[in-house]
């Protein structure tokens, strides 16, 4: 009579545990997957995104002046696309943002981003030990800088004075027996004595 008792209560233990167990790893899912998965931090230099996902989730390339956000994942597509049409966009770096669901099964999601011109760049790379994919939006002073001199935009620059510095002109004088060497004198070539020479 003892050992079934004993039995039972080890078996509500044991279902109770398993509940407990599933009801926790439950709620850490749930929480898990309506976390934020996107971020988007202003720096002075440059735009980052950071995108939670795994690395094969999501695909970046950038095209002109298009950068395009490709994933097979519905569910990771929609969160993600939700989380950003509610950031603010910020318009030194993008000019719109454009949605596409696959118009044929097995094709991506997409978000093509139009930059707000074709100077503004973008480095990406993934962080595994963050899950995320990071995107940096930047402006290439170069390419702007290329594109004004090819229509004739001089940057101001400031005027520096510099001092002029005043040479005296001296005039060489040749010593007289150099001067009389070099003297024509019945049109012979006369020969200079080395020895014959003052240093001045």
């Amino acid at each position: 009579m003892l050992d079934q008792n004993n039995t039972g209560s080890n078996i509500t233990m044991k279902l109770c545990f398993n509940f407990l167990t599933f009801f926790f790893l439950y709620m850490v899912f749930i929480t898990a997957s309506f976390s934020q998965s996107f971020e988007q931090n202003a720096n002075g230099s440059f735009l980052r995104w950071k995108i939670e996902s795994n690395k094969s989730q999501l695909k970046v390339m950038k095209k002109q002046n298009k950068v395009i956000l490709q994933s097979l994942d519905p569910d990771f597509f929609e969160n993600f696309s939700e989380e950003i049409s509610k950031t603010e966009r910020v318009a030194k770096y993008h000019k719109n943002f454009a949605f596409s669901k696959p118009s044929v099964p097995g094709a991506p999601y997409k978000l093509e981003i139009t930059l707000n011109n074709s100077s503004i760049e973008l480095f990406s790379f993934y962080k595994a030990d963050e899950n995320s994919y990071m995107l940096d939006f930047w402006i290439n002073q170069d390419s702007i800088a290329t594109k004004n001199a090819a229509r004739g935009i001089v940057p101001k620059l400031a005027k520096l004075e510099v001092a002029k510095k005043q040479i005296k002109k001296t005039k060489k004088t040749k010593s007289a027996q150099i001067s009389k060497a070099f003297a024509p004198e019945n049109n012979k070539i006369n020969y200079i004595d080395p020895s014959k020479i003052k240093n001045n």
